[in-house]
C-alpha cells in the first residue's frame, strides 16, 4: 500500500487519467482524494540518508567566464 500525489489529466466516465502516480501501469487505485492546501505536509525533514554527498561547493561559471583549467 501507498501513498502519492499526483495530477489529474482527464477523466470519462468512472475512468481518470492521472500523471505522476508512483505505481504500476494497471495497478488498482483505491482512494482518490483533492489534495488540500491545510493539510499538505509542513516543516518536512530529509533523513541525512537521502541527502547528496557532500562533495564541497563548486565555483559558478557564467557563459562568458574563460575555462583556464
Amino acid at each position: 500500500m501507498g501513498v502519492t500525489s499526483c495530477a489529474l489529466e482527464s477523466v470519462h466516465g468512472r475512468e481518470l487519467t492521472v500523471v505522476g502516480l508512483d505505481a504500476v501501469s494497471g495497478t488498482p487505485v483505491i482512494d482518490l482524494k483533492p489534495t488540500m492546501e491545510e493539510f499538505r505536509p509542513v516543516n518536512i525533514k530529509q533523513p541525512e540518508m537521502g541527502q547528496p554527498p557532500d562533495v564541497g561547493v563548486l565555483p559558478a561559471v557564467s557563459p562568458g567566464d574563460k575555462d583556464d583549467r
